[in-house]
């Protein structure tokens, strides 16, 4: 797996580099069932362009430490609250089936996102799993 870890990370780091911008963003989005990788394989992606990107950077700087210059948001942190499910319908299949589309917040996602790509950086949510439920504002996209 590191091989195709590394190839999608050198694949991404050419466009990273055109939009160093801080103004412009690339984002990547990854689709899959639960349970199918997708959180390994944005974590261990993203890990590489980091340690990689202070090499490739047009503008380098010795002086000044490398911030990352990709960050994982996972789609967890829009999963509904258990309060939500459990003011479903059927509450049992609700958590249950916790992951499934309906079980998600799409328009909390697609509003972090319209906001990331106008604002060009974002607070968004985590997902703790010993509580079970999303963390707000846990993860910050920044402007780099």
């Amino acid at each position: 797996m590191d091989e195709v870890y590394d190839s999608l990370a050198q694949r991404l780091l050419p466009t990273a580099a055109v939009t160093s911008n801080p103004n412009l963003k690339y984002i990547v989005g990854l689709a899959g069932p639960p349970g199918a990788g997708k959180s390994t394989v944005a974590n261990e992606v993203v890990r590489r362009i980091n340690m990689i990107w202070p090499q490739k950077s047009p503008s380098k700087d010795e002086q000044v430490g490398s911030p990352d210059v990709a960050i994982v948001l996972p789609m967890d942190g829009f999963h509904l609250y258990r309060s939500q499910l459990d003011a479903m319908e059927d509450p049992k299949e609700a958590h249950a089936r916790r992951g499934a589309p309906w079980t998600f917040d799409p328009a909390s996602l697609l509003k972090c996102l319209q906001t990331l790509r106008s604002q060009g950086s974002v607070c968004a949510p985590s997902f703790d799993h010993g509580i079970g439920d999303p963390i707000e504002d846990d993860i910050f996209v920044s402007l780099q």
